[in-house]
């Protein structure tokens, strides 16, 4: 939810401003012309204001309605009273934009665009409220899916247990991998060599689609290892680069068990100061990433989980499971 966001009301600010309401629009809605069509609104009331309204600070709210399937915005500005929704211009969209007339596209464009709008002058302050109703197929999907990392030597019956734990609690587990052009791949455990088939790559995965996960798991054996790979030194391992976009989504739960925090090696920032458990076999490399480690078997650091070995995926899992029905 974005809440009240103070900005000055001036041109160089919008750039900043739309940035980071299309961002918040984003957690919502799944579908790219709606994306823009709103980015498009929000632009006009936002340049109207910074135009017109002799305001120097301007307020944007953005929430999503639940139990309305809507996102509400509120525009507020402290400049002269002025209701944009008493004028109704007529405007001619195929018009050369020079004879089409000051402010009247942008009026039309958030009462066509909009399924509500309201105005109201409160305590020296214009509020402009404009909701929009999302469908079903244009709204993000709840987060329901669980992805874990994949490769060869994975240890067995930590793979074997999440492939029915996690839908056996109504969840949907994805085994990704870099698949290297490849339609499919096929990885062998550590311990009995046992094939598993993998078709889905990480590296496909945007920022809307990895909405739809509740947790990205890092699980044990060799997997973090084969990933952590890279083809050319000057650059981030194409598995390290995934990870980075999942540590920015807050609401997403991070999982990292036994000798998974290997992976984390390139981009240690992302676990510096965060209370993790590891391997014993990785003590010291906890220490050069600046892991405040713990000597516990699964440890809990806001949206990161971790386990100390292979061993604990039972008890790792069930945590899991716990904080995403506990949100």
């Amino acid at each position: 939810m974005l809440k009240n966001l103070e900005s000055i009301a001036e041109r160089d600010s919008l750039p900043k401003l739309l940035e980071t309401l299309t961002n918040e629009i984003t957690q919502y809605v799944s579908d790219d012309k709606l994306i823009n069509r709103l980015k498009v609104c929000s632009e006009e009331i936002l340049v109207n204001i910074i135009d017109y309204s002799n305001s120097k600070k301007l307020w944007i709210s953005c929430e999503f309605l639940e139990a309305q399937k809507s996102l509400r915005f509120e525009f507020i500005d402290e400049g002269t009273p002025y209701n944009p929704l008493e004028e109704k211009p007529e405007v001619d969209i195929d018009a050369e934009i020079e004879s089409r007339g000051i402010g009247g596209l942008g009026i039309f464009l958030y009462t066509t665009i909009m399924d509500e709008l309201e105005y109201r002058f409160e305590n020296g302050r214009n509020h402009l409220i404009a909701i929009k109703k999302l469908s079903d197929v244009e709204m993000i999907k709840p987060r329901l899916k669980i992805g874990v990392l994949i490769e060869s030597d994975f240890y067995e019956p930590e793979i074997e247990f999440y492939s029915h734990c996690f839908n056996d609690a109504g969840l949907e587990v994805h085994f990704l991998t870099r698949l290297w052009g490849n339609p499919e791949l096929t990885f062998t455990g550590h311990e009995d060599r046992k094939p598993f088939k993998c078709s889905e790559s990480f590296e496909t995965i945007d920022q809307r689609q990895l909405k739809e996960f509740a947790a990205i798991i890092i699980p044990a054996g060799y997997t973090a290892d084969r990933l952590r790979y890279t083809e050319d030194v000057e650059k981030l391992p194409p598995a390290c680069e995934f990870l980075k976009r999942c540590f920015k989504d807050k609401k997403l739960i991070k999982g990292i068990i036994c000798h998974g925090a290997w992976l984390m090696s390139p981009i240690s920032e992302l676990v510096r100061n965060r209370k993790m458990v590891v391997h014993n076999n990785l003590l010291g490399d906890a220490k050069c990433m600046g892991i405040d480690y713990v000597n516990e078997d699964v440890v809990v650091d806001g949206d990161l989980v971790s386990a100390r070995t292979g061993g604990e995926h039972v008890k790792f899992a069930q945590k899991i499971i716990e904080l995403i029905q506990n949100r």
